[in-house]
């Protein structure tokens, strides 16, 4: 399965991150203002945001996003009960580099 892995706030984000290893497609937006929200990540399978919001609307226009990373200091920025009425995995991580790329490593694996 190929994945579409689109980075909603990459300024966030510090350090180089590591190329994963599966087949993929990889979209960075330097900051995802809340109106582009679904225009970035409606072909994702794998979505990592810092603080754009995730709300129901958002995700009822990404039919293909089955895992959610957010690095942010809290969760609150994603629709919680919509991910899980849409089968959607969410994690919490720190804004760091090598965290984000195990996570979004594991949701490959998790979704293959």
């Amino acid at each position: 399965m190929k994945h579409y892995v689109v980075l909603l706030d990459r300024d966030r984000i510090p350090g180089e991150l590591r190329i994963p290893e599966f087949d993929h497609v990889w979209v960075e937006h330097p900051h995802t203002p809340p109106d582009a929200c679904v225009d970035h990540l409606w072909r994702a399978t794998i979505g990592v945001t810092h603080d754009t919001p995730i709300t129901a609307q958002v995700l009822a226009g990404c039919p293909k996003l089955r895992c959610l990373l957010v690095t942010g200091a809290s969760l609150d920025v994603v629709d919680a009960a919509a991910c899980r009425e849409r089968g959607i995995a969410v994690r919490h991580l720190p804004p760091d580099g090598d965290a984000v790329m195990d996570a979004i490593e594991d949701c490959a694996r998790g979704l293959a």
